[in-house]
């Protein structure tokens, strides 16, 4: 009986174990079996968007009619990376109690703009909408948009 047992307990963890392999990160790498995977997602209808004021004396033309910009910081801190993580996101358009502005979702870029990233949290920058017609205001964001996102790094 025991023996049977052991076996299905055997089975059941070769059935969950995976394997992560990162090929490259922007700091040293840590042992294999402390690789782990941590993901979320920001709060729905209340992620803390704020607006990106730009400074007016960046060089023009580069930065010249820069504006509708927002942006999130993330906390990650209880993934309990011992490094910078590789870090992706995604943004998520809700809009379940506006269905008729769905198709705004088309017009927001800079999904998987990353910044800022360290063990502990990172910041998601969004240029605003493509038809100026419909400015990104980070109150608006908040009601909207919200992030997922995916962290694999060293917890050792």
């Amino acid at each position: 009986m025991l023996t049977v047992l052991l076996l299905i307990s055997s089975l059941t963890n070769a059935a969950w174990t995976y394997h992560i392999h990162i090929l490259n990160t922007h700091e040293e790498h840590g042992a294999a079996p402390c690789l782990t995977t941590c993901a979320g997602t920001t709060s729905r209808r209340s992620t803390p968007w704020e607006t990106v004021h730009i400074d007016p004396h960046l060089p023009a033309p580069l930065f010249e009619g820069l504006s509708n910009i927002v942006k999130t910081s993330v906390d990650i801190s209880e993934c309990h990376f011992i490094s910078t993580p590789v870090v992706t996101t995604t943004i998520h358009f809700n809009s379940d109690d506006a269905k008729s502005l769905t198709f705004l979702s088309s017009l927001v870029s800079g999904s998987s703009s990353i910044a800022e990233t360290s063990k502990d949290s990172f910041s998601v920058y969004l240029h605003g909408f493509q038809d100026t017609r419909y400015p990104l205001v980070a109150a608006g964001a908040g009601l909207f948009i919200d992030v997922h996102w995916t962290a694999f790094g060293y917890i050792c």
